[in-house]
């Protein structure tokens, strides 16, 4: 969750909004539950196999995360049925699309999973830290962090706790209770792209495919 004062104002303003909402009317959601539950509600995704090919293999923790991504991708497809085709059988023919909507709420998640990529506010962190350490200054305490960034010293204790985890910082202070002396670690990864964008051809080729020539999943469409 970002942690700048920005964010902190704007819930502070949707806290202060919350006395004149209205309550929340939650019949359309229990109609779309118990419609949701009246229809066939498997899903074929023709694009499984291509999009299990093209994640790279980076990680142990991909094989879980891949079964999770492949659950989303249903869940939409199942929220947006009426605007899906239906295979012979009845199945939900997930879209590409389905794929989209969840790569984009899980990309930088999977990424930072498996340390291929670094979250923006750790970046900006460590990027600090190198910019602060010049001449013969050659530490940066938490406080300084905190005042360089514009944020508040307990959110830069957390940003600084994660960045010495992941060793892209380094606390010289051994002793507990004494003010951390931070510097520089190891360098940060480049960036990986770990799942593919969503108008890849090799998914959206499998996403028009038919089902009965891959079977279930799409297992039999090679990628290309």
């Amino acid at each position: 969750m970002k942690d700048d004062c920005e964010q902190t104002r704007a819930v502070l303003a949707s806290l202060a909004k919350e006395q004149d909402r209205k309550p929340l009317d939650l019949t359309p959601w229990l109609a779309l539950q118990e419609w949701i539950g009246s229809e066939n509600c498997d899903v074929w995704i023709p694009y499984a196999a291509a999009l299990a090919d093209a994640i790279a293999p980076l990680a142990v923790r991909l094989r879980r995360d891949f079964k999770t991504i492949l659950t989303l991708i249903k869940a939409h497809a199942i929220l947006h049925q009426s605007n899906r085709d239906r295979t012979a059988e009845g199945k939900i023919h997930a879209s590409p699309d389905d794929y989209a909507a969840v790569r984009e709420l899980v990309a930088d998640l999977v990424g930072q999973g498996v340390e291929a990529s670094v979250s923006p506010a750790i970046r900006q962190t460590v990027s600090k830290t190198g910019e602060l350490i010049t001449g013969t200054k050659k530490e940066v305490t938490t406080a300084e962090l905190a005042t360089a960034l514009g944020i508040d010293k307990s959110a830069a204790s957390r940003r600084i706790r994660v960045a010495v985890e992941k060793g892209y910082l380094r606390n010289l202070e051994e002793k507990k209770g004494r003010p951390a002396r931070i510097v520089l670690g190891d360098p940060m990864p480049k960036e990986i792209e770990i799942l593919p964008q969503a108008d890849d051809p090799r998914l959206r080729q499998c996403g028009t495919c038919a089902e009965g020539e891959g079977g279930e999943g799409g297992a039999a469409y090679p990628a290309r």
